[in-house]
């Protein structure tokens, strides 16, 4: 009988992140049965992996952003979520497993005590010690996302087996109060594969070439047009765009030519050249110098390849409070401005041509992230303590 092990995860990145925790165990543990609960929206990350995937699996308006505004609160609220809540709970009370990892933050490790599982281990993918660093405001719906609250101590301290963080800083400090975590490095890191773009396809893009992330909420399509907006004002530069999936965005007075590998933007009178690809995400940081986004993990992945990142708010769904507390943890290597195309440009301008603000964002972003090689040591950590054997 093979034994069992299940993830818990609470959001698009920690889904990811959990589907690269699963890969490990899939090359490491050949005995081990595997499964996944995605609680936030479809667990597309786990698709690849070929292993099931339970629970209602619905897309929430939000996008598990329902706290960030009252808006998308009452979205959610219309669309279902207390009878989607009500599901996950009635399912997570019968499930059993011999190990439980659970990827995400306190609403994850809270869910996760339904769950009837011989060992627990939780992987804080949300929080550092960095977000409470005192730069900028702090919101008070956002608590949980920038502290691990006494809650979340008293369940750490009582029902995991182990707990994982994202940096030695956060370990250092939780290790102040009793709590041990063990910083093994990024998963994040891992989840980025190897080689640029072929240099044939981008050999003609002028410089700088900025990676465009919109994201891959309900909000993107109105980020990619700002973002097209302003590098109307910055034409010396060229776009490479990492889609999501879904219909191909319609930008005004910009035409869609159809490449082999994706979708070429320009306009009549202008040499400068947006394109668009899918499947491509780590490709596209690799071989770009610059990122222009309005994303979660997508930002932080790239500051960990030492590219400086701009960003800006869309709301209602995209606000100044998240974007405030991913700048405290990637300090200089993230740099916010208004959503405004001629703001924009000045902004991805001056990050372009001062070398030592460049240099000071790679350097920074690589330093705040810490390297890779996570997903392997979490995993080798606990298969050499038998836990799941």
């Amino acid at each position: 009988m093979f034994a069992s092990l299940t993830f818990l995860s609470n959001g698009y990145g920690e889904d990811a992140i959990a589907a690269s925790l699963a890969a490990e165990f899939q090359r490491l543990a050949t005995h081990l049965k595997l499964q996944a609960y995605p609680t936030v929206d479809e667990g597309k990350a786990y698709e690849g992996l070929n292993i099931p995937i339970l629970g209602p699996r619905q897309i929430m308006p939000s996008g598990g952003l329902l706290l960030h505004s009252p808006q998308l609160f009452f979205k959610d609220m219309r669309s279902g979520f207390i009878p989607m809540t009500l599901r996950q709970l009635y399912d997570l009370r019968y499930l059993k497993t011999d190990c439980l990892v659970v990827v995400g933050d306190v609403y994850a490790l809270t869910l996760s005590q339904l769950v009837r599982c011989k060992k627990r281990f939780f992987y804080q993918s949300i929080v550092s010690a960095y977000h409470g660093l005192d730069e900028g405001r702090h919101y008070a719906n956002r608590y949980t996302m920038e502290y691990i609250s006494p809650w979340e101590k008293r369940l750490i301290k009582n029902s995991v087996s182990q707990l994982y963080v994202r940096d030695a800083f956060s370990a250092e400090q939780l290790s102040q109060e009793g709590i041990k975590g063990l910083a093994l490095g990024n998963p994040m890191v891992d989840m980025l594969a190897e080689g640029s773009l072929d240099p044939k396809f981008i050999q003609g893009l002028s410089r700088p070439i900025i990676a465009l992330l919109p994201g891959s909420r309900s909000y993107k399509y109105e980020a990619l047009k700002l973002m097209f907006a302003a590098l109307e004002q910055f034409p010396e530069a060229s776009g490479l765009i990492a889609w999501p999936g879904g219909a191909l965005p319609q930008i005004a007075g910009w035409q869609a030519q159809k490449l082999a590998r994706g979708h070429c933007y320009q306009q009549a009178h202008s040499p400068q050249r947006i394109i668009l690809l899918e499947g491509q995400f780590s490709a596209i940081l690799r071989s770009a110098e610059l990122v222009l986004g309005t994303a979660g993990t997508a930002h932080e992945q790239a500051a960990a390849l030492g590219l400086p990142v701009l960003s800006f708010p869309v709301l209602p769904h995209y606000r100044p409070a998240f974007l405030e507390n991913q700048k405290r943890l990637l300090a200089s290597a993230l740099s916010l401005t208004t959503p405004d195309p001629q703001e924009i440009a000045t902004a991805l301008r001056r990050l372009w041509q001062e070398p030592k603000l460049y240099r000071e964002a790679c350097e920074m972003g690589k330093r705040r992230m810490g390297p890779g090689g996570g997903s392997f040591k979490i995993v080798q950590h606990i298969l050499s303590h038998n836990f799941c054997n």
